[in-house]
């Protein structure tokens, strides 16, 4: 994915790998350039010096590398016990385990695309409008501490 009417100071290149098997599998990222690309995840730097080197991704897992560190990262990543986002993979709408007093969703490139505000836990949250894909959800509760999630809408 790419956006080149944005600035090449900002996120505008994004390469999402996935591995929906059952077993390890090496990938093929196809990088539009070689030099330094950051894992979306959590911000690590990984140099690409040959854009077909394949990367092994475990049974089950993906990456999202971007050529900008994301915006989404943390250093005070804060985890509740027993917080969940259900179902996952979810088809037209999704909930959160606990109450908390903001919920943002975010398309793998760092874009917010909705709020809620206020949101109860099991309160269904609708997404039918979305595509199919991988989205990051980032949660607060009353004290502006959060907790990113990964949500895949089928």
């Amino acid at each position: 994915m790419f956006n080149n009417a944005l600035q090449a100071s900002q996120l505008r290149n994004v390469v999402v790998l996935a591995n929906f098997s059952v077993a390890s599998q090496n990938i093929n990222p196809n990088f539009p350039y070689t030099g330094t690309w950051y894992d979306l995840m959590d911000d690590s730097v990984y140099n690409v010096t040959n854009v077909t080197t394949p990367i092994t991704i475990p049974a089950g897992q993906f990456r999202v590398f971007g050529n900008m560190p994301s915006v989404l990262s943390n250093d005070n990543f804060v985890f509740e016990e027993g917080f969940a986002v259900y179902p996952n993979p979810a088809k037209n709408s999704f909930a959160i385990s606990q109450d908390v007093s903001k919920v943002e969703l975010f398309t793998v490139t760092g874009q917010k695309i909705r709020t809620f505000e206020n949101v109860n836990a099991n309160k269904e949250l609708d997404i039918q409008d979305l595509q199919k894909g991988i989205y990051l959800i980032k949660t607060f509760n009353t004290n502006s501490d959060y907790i990113t999630k990964k949500l895949i809408k089928e």
